[in-house]
């Protein structure tokens, strides 16, 4: 969903609205069409003017949807044309045939009309009469006008708008003439919550949210304490189980591809890097490639997928196996010579952080109370597994 073009945004009632909805059809978009409707016929709007790039609907209630056209504001669909090779299909196609007008741009295309909703693929019933023509075909723009699925072709807003000025078009009361030349022209978007919904059924963003939650988590799980990393995790399941339920997942493919990263972390911490780490990369990929169902459009891009598994476990064989080396820190011999040394506090201790001791950075906890800020003198009184204990310097 975007806003913008060469009209200024502006406030009161009647002129025109536009939304722009690119993307599929789901319930926040569902939800944003139906609300802008009743909110233009609220102040005696002269048009809504929806323009569509779409692939098709998701778990759409569709005849709620089209319920929502019927308003005594007409409602004009315009296919296009912002990006080159814009598309309505499927419950775009529908909607399009629900509208007072329909206009396409020269490069545009609209239909199959079926299936309606990407979740459904054996659809919720026989398309509306305007939509059969196009119920199992594609046609561009002229080709739609021919075939009666479109009304006109225009090259964007102004020329739709030009168009459409002086034209009768039908709404629920009867025929209505437009005049659309010199209308206020008011643009609007899904809003942020919506628009956060929306991105979180994109098959491709829902995958990346999923494996990045659980790269975090798993991350954290390595860590003493909870930090960032855990609760960014934290924060973005919701986000992925949400688009998880919108879209036809398989829940065993969810199963793989949470246990891949599951075997890959296990075996880490074993130190193993073996047989559960080829099981853990098997199941991730096996995962992603089998993850979604429904029409074919939703599966996932091979190099998604690839760039994806790949990233993931460079991150759980190579990474994290620096950062548990790392963290193991120096040979105790090494610390129990840094007794009695003096440094500085680098990051707070809160009791644990790190402080600059002769020349390099190292782990320690403080013995004193409360938290160390950072540039506190420090002396190191001892040492426990691998950590410096320091107190703060007498003065």
């Amino acid at each position: 969903m975007s806003v913008g073009g060469p009209f200024a945004r502006q406030d009161g009632g009647g002129g025109v609205d536009v939304l722009r909805v690119e993307g599929a059809i789901d319930p926040p978009v569902a939800g944003a069409i139906a609300g802008l409707i009743a909110d233009a016929e609220a102040r005696d709007a002269e048009l809504v003017v929806l323009e569509l790039d779409s692939p098709g609907g998701l778990s759409l209630d569709l005849p709620a949807l089209l319920s929502a056209l019927r308003s005594p504001v007409p409602v004009a669909v315009l296919v296009g044309p912002r990006l080159s090779g814009a598309e309505a299909t499927g419950a775009a196609a529908y909607l399009a045939a629900a509208a007072s007008v329909v206009a396409i741009a020269p490069d545009a295309t609209i239909g199959p009309a079926d299936p309606p909703d990407l979740t459904a693929p054996d659809g919720v019933g026989p398309p509306p009469d305007e939509a059969r023509p196009i119920a199992r075909v594609r046609v561009t723009g002229a080709e739609a006008v021919a075939l009666g699925v479109a009304d006109l072709t225009v090259n964007g807003l102004g020329s739709l708008l030009d168009a459409l000025d002086g034209r009768s078009v039908p709404s629920v009361d009867g025929e209505t003439v437009l005049e659309t030349s010199t209308a206020t022209v008011r643009f609007h978007g899904l809003g942020l919550f919506r628009r956060a919904l929306h991105a979180s059924t994109s098959p491709a963003f829902v995958y990346l949210v999923l494996v990045l939650a659980l790269a975090l988590l798993l991350f954290e799980w390595f860590q003493p304490g909870f930090g960032v990393a855990g609760v960014a995790g934290l924060l973005l399941v919701p986000l992925a189980t949400y688009g998880l339920v919108m879209l036809p997942a398989r829940w065993w493919a969810v199963g793989l591809l949470l246990l891949g990263p599951l075997l890959l972390a296990i075996d880490l911490a074993i130190g193993g890097l073996g047989a559960p780490s080829v099981l853990g990369a098997g199941a991730l990929v096996a995962g992603s490639l089998t993850l979604y169902g429904g029409d074919a459009s939703l599966a996932l891009s091979p190099w998604l997928v690839g760039t994806t598994s790949l990233v993931t476990i460079i991150f759980f064989v190579i990474v994290m196996t620096i950062v548990l080396r790392a963290q193991a820190g120096p040979p105790a011999e090494d610390l129990f010579a840094l007794v009695g040394r003096e440094g500085v506090v680098r990051s707070v201790l809160d009791p644990e952080g790190h402080v600059y001791v002769d020349g390099a950075l190292w782990r320690a906890r403080s013995t004193a109370t409360g938290r160390m800020a950072t540039g506190t003198r420090v002396v190191v009184e001892g040492t426990d597994e691998g950590v410096l204990l320091v107190g703060v310097e007498d003065s």
